[in-house]
């Protein structure tokens, strides 16, 4: 009968199922390496998405209580001034932003958004009563940026940023 050593068997055969396993090995590191990058880059396209919905429900609010109270008389005016077609495209326009707001669900952790929601409907609410554009403007400004700034941070960093860290 023959003595079979493993050793031998196993250096003999190394030229033919080494290259095999080094191969099925890097497409395995390769797979999980673009599976990671695809997963980072759908979680900041969902995340984009959301800063531009909000952002734009924020801008359609604005625009629609500007045009519905724009050169009217200073004054407490309220609701009770609007027609009814009016009062339906502004708490259309509000209704959306507080939909939009309560909608989101990657840009949490990134903005304080039921505050965002009760600062910007007592701006509303300060601006039916007082009339003060130049004080709404400013706050809507202010609201705007936070979402923009906001977004600008949840970028992630590139690799010459990485490597830069001790400058920070």
């Amino acid at each position: 009968m023959h003595n079979i050593d493993i050793w031998d068997l196993f250096r003999v055969t190394m030229p033919v199922w080494s290259p095999v396993a080094s191969g099925l090995i890097a497409a395995f590191i390769v797979h999980l390496l673009t599976q990671s990058r695809e997963r980072e880059r759908w979680l900041l396209d969902s995340k984009k998405q959301e800063f531009k919905e909000l952002l734009s429900a924020l801008s359609e609010s604005y625009v629609t209580v500007l045009s519905l109270l724009g050169p009217l008389i200073p004054g407490p005016l309220g609701l009770n001034g609007l027609n009814h077609s009016e009062e339906k495209r502004y708490k259309g326009s509000v209704d959306n932003l507080a939909r939009v707001v309560r909608s989101r669900l990657f840009i949490v952790e990134d903005l304080q958004l039921e505050n965002m929601l009760g600062l910007w409907s007592l701006s509303i609410e300060r601006y039916f009563k007082l009339r003060d554009e130049s004080a709404f403007n400013s706050e809507y400004k202010l609201l705007s940026d936070l979402t923009i700034n906001a977004a600008a941070r949840s970028l992630p960093k590139t690799a010459i940023q990485r490597l830069k860290f001790w400058r920070n």
